[in-house]
């Protein structure tokens, strides 16, 4: 009981505010039913018993019975277990069956249908088989102990679906918790075509929900979506936790050849310790858009190979990740194996990752690459205005491994503190003895404080690598092999023999570094602070850059900036034509330029008084701005001392 409080009162957290279009207990068309007081004899009209024929249904399918179109089924808040309350068909009815209240956490934590199943007595909750819509909805309800029923498929058995199945339906999900509910695939809830097309699936809409504690009932690693599954259609998942599912392929969640869209989702603790393939989200060919989401502690293990610690995606796909958050992942658990991207894996697919954070993910086992990404196959993969940090790979690749015929592009990308044997940052490697030629486009990245034994920030033997307008601060053995391309317009530590390049400090603002955990003898320990890699005044890379190799469509840098800004104090020394862009993730904001738009201008007073005097309104309300933006007289404090030379910058004196 106290598990399904605490998990209700994660979804009234994410309801209260949003509105959820549902009717009060007491509306006109509502079917009552109270699993301990009531009486499929009676009408379901009236939520207590008259003494007549008026009183509520004992039984969830006997109140479906009666509903018509638009009407919704209250339930009591009680337990609801034995036939009748499991295994309900929703027989394509457009109607909604409730809690009396889902706003309410202890209502849902209350409202409970339990179907007491296990692998020798086999019952789900709901079935929506009859071509039920976004209409036919279910809401704050807690859905527990299901095992998916069997179905017969030329040749075998399977299940799908613990707690919900939908057979070529787009139901509505909102507001329930599915805890320890099991299947073959879809431990919760699976979704697909049936036989003969299993890909013809229908397109659920599951939303504010929690799933828990949901598995796989098949041995080893033949089952899929541990919470749930969805084949073909074009799924919603919104505002939903998966948290600790365990068993099968894609620890929480997996779709195959849908076009699915997830947001504001968290991926915890999820796990697939008999199988090899996305730890917290597995994808198998078709789309996938996720924005506002967060991996965090899933694990693939590894048999021999570990896929994907966080997210694997096997195409034909296409993907795209926006400002998501991918974080202390693990693919691979044994030394002797080797986990693929511990953060993510993406096989002959096209990704887009647009402020993404992949720190702290971990390839574990002898042959583990790509500690926070692995491409593979003929993947290619777009990262703009990403941070990829504190990630580790046993091998190869620290932060980002390719292999086979990958194209890697990076565009304001700050990769700090990652950490192999080969390529402490970026890798170029075989696998599994296929030919490798990966194409590599570096455009304004940061490297610093990446370690390898062989190529501190880049080992690209196996490929093509063009690098402009970066900070390669990395220690004079940043370099693993020779580059194939240009290395232009950036700050190369040791120096580089190209057009427009420097050697010289780069003046961070507050660089990361290795804590050395207190034994300084053994840096097999040590893990990674990550710093503010934005430039102070005076640094070399301001206004140093080649402004005609930014991509047209990169307006911003990645603080979220103009990517394109003039500091008067600051000669330019790049190319192209002003204002010149600086060198690294991140444009220097000139002093005055208080609200970070680029130009010091009168739009910047209101911004500088409010620096001047609430520091915490201010960053509230410029978070990707410096306050000592407002120190224009540069005494490193912002003060009243300052106010005649802002007016001095605004008058062009």
């Amino acid at each position: 009981m106290k598990t399904q409080i605490h998990v209700a009162r994660c979804i009234l957290g994410w309801t209260l505010g949003v509105g959820l279009a549902l009717t009060p207990s007491g509306a006109a068309g509502t079917i009552y039913v109270h699993g301990t007081e009531g009486n499929d004899a009676w009408d379901g009209l009236c939520a207590t018993w008259n003494g007549g024929t008026c009183g509520p249904k004992r039984t969830i399918q006997a109140g479906i019975d009666v509903a018509v179109a638009g009407d919704e089924v209250s339930l009591a808040p009680v337990t609801y277990t034995g036939d009748g309350n499991r295994d309900v068909d929703f027989l394509g009815k457009a109607i909604t069956v409730r809690s009396e209240n889902p706003f309410d956490p202890n209502v849902v934590a209350a409202t409970v249908v339990d179907c007491q199943a296990n692998e020798e007595n086999r019952h789900r909750a709901f079935n929506f088989v009859r071509a039920e819509g976004r209409s036919s909805v279910l809401a704050g309800l807690t859905i527990r102990g299901g095992c998916a029923p069997w179905t017969w498929w030329p040749g075998q058995f399977s299940g799908g679906g613990g707690a919900v199945l939908c057979v070529r339906t787009s139901p509505t999900l909102r507001s329930c918790a599915f805890l320890e509910n099991q299947a073959n695939w879809g431990g919760a809830v699976a979704s697909y075509g049936g036989y003969p097309d299993p890909y013809a699936g229908g397109s659920p809409r599951i939303v504010q929900c929690v799933f828990r504690a949901n598995g796989n009932s098949l041995p080893f690693s033949s089952g899929t979506g541990n919470a749930a599954d969805f084949s073909g259609g074009a799924p919603v998942v919104e505002k939903t936790q998966f948290l600790e599912n365990t068993g099968g392929i894609g620890g929480a969640l997996a779709f195959t050849y849908s076009a699915a869209v997830v947001s504001d989702c968290v991926f915890r603790d999820n796990q697939v310790p008999d199988a090899w393939l996305g730890g917290g989200l597995a994808v198998y060919g078709g789309d996938l858009a996720a924005a506002g989401c967060e991996f965090v502690h899933n694990t693939a293990d590894d048999y021999p190979l570990a896929y994907g610690g966080g997210v694997c995606v096997q195409g034909p796909a296409q993907v795209k990740l926006w400002d998501c958050r991918i974080r202390n992942n693990i693919a691979g658990l044994s030394y002797n194996g080797g986990g693929l991207g511990g953060g993510a894996y993406f096989e002959n697919a096209q990704v887009t990752m647009v402020g993404c954070v992949v720190t702290g993910n971990s390839g574990v086992g002898v042959d583990s690459v790509g500690g926070a990404i692995c491409a593979d196959g003929n993947s290619v993969i777009s990262l703009v205005n990403c941070a990829i940090a504190g990630n580790q790979a046993v091998s190869a690749g620290g932060a980002i491994c390719a292999a086979g015929n990958s194209v890697i592009s990076l565009v304001n990308c700050a990769i700090a503190g990652n950490q192999a044997v080969y390529g402490g940052a970026l890798a170029c490697v075989t696998l599994n003895g296929q030919p490798a030629w990966s194409e590599l486009s570096v455009t304004n990245c940061t490297f610093t404080g990446n370690r390898a034994s062989t190529g501190a920030a880049l080992a690209w033997q196996l490929g093509s690598a063009s690098i402009s307008n970066s900070i390669i601060w990395n220690g004079l053995d940043w370099l693993g092999s020779d580059i194939t391309g240009a290395l232009q317009y950036s700050n190369v530590e040791g120096g580089w023999p190209d057009v427009g390049d420097i050697d010289a400090d780069p003046l961070f603002a507050d660089p990361g570094y290795w804590n050395k955990n207190e034994t300084p003898e053994d840096p097999t320990d040590d893990f990674w602070i990550d710093g503010d890699y934005r430039l102070r005044p005076g640094s070399p890379c301001i206004d140093a850059g080649n402004s005609d190799a930014v991509p047209a469509d990169v307006t911003a840098d990645l603080a979220g900036n103009p990517r394109f800004a003039d500091d008067p104090a600051t000669p330019d020394t790049g190319f192209g034509t002003a204002p010149l862009v600086d060198m690294g993730a991140y444009e220097y904001m000139p002093l005055g330029d208080v609200n970070c738009d680029g130009v010091v201008n009168f739009d910047d007073i209101n911004a500088f008084m409010l620096a001047l005097s609430d520091p915490a309104a201010y960053a509230a309300a410029f978070p990707s701005c410096d306050r000592l933006k407002a120190d224009c007289n540069a005494d490193g404090v912002v003060d009243f001392d300052d106010i005649d030379p802002f007016v001095a910058l605004l008058s062009g004196d």
